[in-house]
């Protein structure tokens, strides 16, 4: 729903990887990459009790993200993990769903939340929370909220409303919201809304 009339046609990829959700300082590489280009990716990231995510990029407007952050102190996580992202990069996929199901290490369940934030500035702009499993949304709240998080309604990088699962790994896909104008990137309200009010309609 979120990738209606979206095409990966022609765009740029990235994968990056980035720790403790600190996607300003993220390292990536270009896609198409090989198998050790990726893998020294990941183990160049963090020990292995680092809070290491990876994402896969797609470029351009409106930009689109996949990722999955590493489990803790599981057993074999460290391979596994490191396998999904060598995985993800040999099929450089063109459907963010196959791409979100490699990282995630299988297809992506259990809905988490829904949030607003700003493309790889997440921390430094803050997130908006829209929507936590087990709670009930007021409608056309977004509005409100947007008002309340200036930066995020006019923001010096893309917006994007980000969709997160609990398993088989924490994942998420996001799908740029905003759209350019001179000096910044302008969220409706009026699409995110819509798009929200989609997106939970759909049984989870």
């Amino acid at each position: 729903m979120l990738l209606e009339g979206w095409s990966a046609t022609g765009r740029a990829r990235i994968i990056q990887v980035a720790v403790a959700g600190r996607w300003e300082e993220s390292r990536s590489v270009d896609m198409p990459a090989d198998a050790a280009s990726a893998r020294s990716l990941v183990r160049g990231a963090g020990p292995a009790d680092a809070d290491v995510a990876v994402e896969f990029e797609w470029l351009g407007h409106p930009l689109v993200f996949v990722g999955a952050r590493r489990r803790q102190g599981l057993a074999g996580e460290l391979a596994d993990f490191e396998e999904s992202v060598v995985h993800v990069a040999a099929l450089d996929p063109t459907d963010p769903a196959l791409a979100l199901s490699a990282l995630a290490g299988g297809p992506p369940a259990e809905l988490d939340h829904v949030e607003l934030g700003a493309a790889n500035a997440w921390q430094s702009v803050g997130p908006l929370r829209l929507w936590t499993h087990g709670e009930d949304r007021a409608p056309r709240a977004v509005a409100a909220r947007l008002r309340d998080h200036p930066a995020l309604a006019r923001c010096v990088v893309p917006v994007a409303l980000e969709v997160a699962f609990r398993r088989p790994r924490e994942c998420w896909i996001g799908v740029e919201v905003s759209e350019p104008s001179t000096d910044r990137h302008v969220a409706a309200a009026s699409t995110i809304e819509t798009a929200l009010t989609r997106l939970l309609a759909i049984p989870r």
